[in-house]
C-alpha cells in the first residue's frame, strides 16, 4: 500500500514495535525510543512559567510558521537533527517557532501523526546557542495546549539516545507509555 505514495528515492520512516521493511523498500536507517504521553497539564504551565521566567525570555513570543518559514525550519531541523523532517513535513499540521530579536528562528516544535483524539508533537529543535534556556518546553507547551483546547491527547517519541529531552518533557508532563522502534527507508 506505500509503494504507490512515493516516487523512486523518496524517504519515510515506519514506527511500531518492530517495524518490518517491505519490498521494494531499502532501510536507511532504525534506532529505538519511548512513546510520551501528556498525563500532567498542570505540570506544562509550572514548566513553562519557570522557562518564560528565565533571563531574556519573558519577552520572546511565539509564532506559528507556515510554508514561507519551510526552508528556515528545514535548517533548524537539520541542525538540531530530532529526528525525520521532510521537505514537506511541515504541512502534516501546525508548527510554531521562538525568534530572536533579530529575527532568527531558533526553537520550533510542531504536529506531525494524527490518530482519532490524538497527535504527535514532532520535530523539537532548539538552536546549539540557544539551548538550556527552556525554549524546547515553549514551544512544546505552545502546541501541547492547542492540542488540549481541541480535544486531542498529545504524545510524542524520544530516542532513548536523547538524554538530555527526557527531562525535559517528563518536566512538562509527558510519561513514558512504551518502547517504540523506527526505521527509516526509501523507495525503489
Amino acid at each position: 500500500d506505500l509503494a504507490p505514495l512515493l516516487a523512486a528515492g523518496e524517504r519515510t520512516v515506519l514506527v511500531g514495535r518492530v517495524p518490518v521493511v517491505p519490498s521494494g523498500f531499502t532501510e536507511i536507517g532504525r534506532g529505538t525510543g519511548d512513546q510520551m504521553v501528556l498525563e500532567d497539564v498542570p505540570a506544562m504551565a509550572g514548566a513553562v512559567a519557570a522557562a518564560r521566567e528565565r533571563p531574556g525570555n519573558g519577552a520572546l513570543a511565539v509564532v506559528t510558521l507556515g510554508p514561507d518559514d519551510a526552508e528556515e525550519m528545514r535548517a533548524l531541523v537539520g541542525h538540531a537533527r530530532p529526528g525525520p523532517f521532510f521537505e514537506r513535513t511541515h504541512e502534516l499540521g501546525t508548527y510554531v517557532g521562538v525568534r530572536d530579536p533579530d529575527g532568527t528562528l531558533v526553537a520550533l516544535a510542531g504536529e506531525r501523526l494524527r490518530l482519532p483524539g490524538h497527535v504527535e508533537i514532532s520535530a523539537v529543535s532548539t538552536h546549539e546557542t540557544r539551548r538550556r534556556r527552556g525554549l524546547a518546553s515553549i514551544v512544546v507547551a505552545e502546541v501541547a495546549a492547542r492540542a488540549v483546547a481541541r480535544g486531542d491527547m498529545p504524545f510524542l517519541h524520544v530516542a532513548h539516545t536523547n538524554v538530555a529531552a527526557r527531562p525535559v518533557y517528563e518536566q512538562l508532563g509527558f510519561r513514558r507509555r512504551c518502547d517504540v522502534a523506527f526505521v527509516s527507508i526509501t523507495a525503489g
